[in-house]
């Protein structure tokens, strides 16, 4: 099935570049990179988003009147997401770098980190393009399908009924969320080897079922 013919999410900025959440009250996505989302000071792995704090709807109210919340940020056992495992930066030769990965166009392999982008010598006439780190698409992918699976249980509706971001169905959702989890967890087991040195929390927030940061959702 291919994501991207079907449903504008799959090539927005956000799917591509960011690390996804969603609202354990509402389950509006979130982009935990780039939008203001917060998490209960009482709860672990509870977030909610902007519209759900800044309008006390019911449902705040419904998890505990007596919580609180304050702004949210990525933990630190997610940095890892953001390494570019085994790429090398043509420019200034630093490996598994954090933050954006772009590749020339018409050279082959010629990887280049965000840093170094603007300033980088190279053929003025050519052009790079952003690649994608997959980690962070399993990651999306599987918390997509996760929150999927809650819409459409709580509709109890047809097995033919879809999620309206997605498109996926119900069957669908539970076939990609169990094949993210296993791309999740490899992916997590090859940064371990390639990053043993580096001090970088390596504890798997997916294998613990926390809701964010990885597969179920970024806090």
């Amino acid at each position: 099935m291919d994501d991207n013919n079907l449903k504008p999410i799959f090539s927005s900025r956000s799917y591509l570049e960011s690390l996804f959440g969603f609202c354990d009250l509402c389950l509006n996505l979130i982009d935990c990179e780039n939008e203001l989302f917060f998490e209960c000071e009482t709860c672990n792995n509870v977030i909610v988003c902007l519209g759900c704090v800044k309008h006390r709807t019911k449902r705040l109210n419904s998890h505990s009147p007596d919580h609180h919340f304050r702004p949210g940020k990525p933990q630190s056992n997610t940095h890892w997401m953001q390494r570019n495992l085994s790429i090398v930066c043509n420019s200034c030769r630093e490996k598994n770098f954090f933050g954006k990965h772009y590749q020339c166009r018409q050279c082959l392999n010629y990887d280049i980190c965000s840093k170094c982008l603007s300033k980088v010598e190279h053929n003025q006439h050519h052009t790079f393009k952003y690649i994608s780190n997959p980690i962070k698409i399993h990651n999306n992918r599987c918390l997509l399908a996760d929150r999927a699976l809650q819409i459409l249980k709580f509709r109890n509706g047809k097995p033919t009924d879809r999620d309206e971001i997605t498109g996926w169905s119900y069957l669908e959702a539970e076939i990609i969320y169990l094949d993210e989890m296993n791309n999740y967890y490899t992916a997590w087991k090859e940064a371990s080897k390639i990053l043993e040195d580096d001090d970088i929390d390596f504890i798997p927030s997916i294998i613990e079922h926390e809701k964010i940061a990885l597969p179920l959702i970024l806090i």
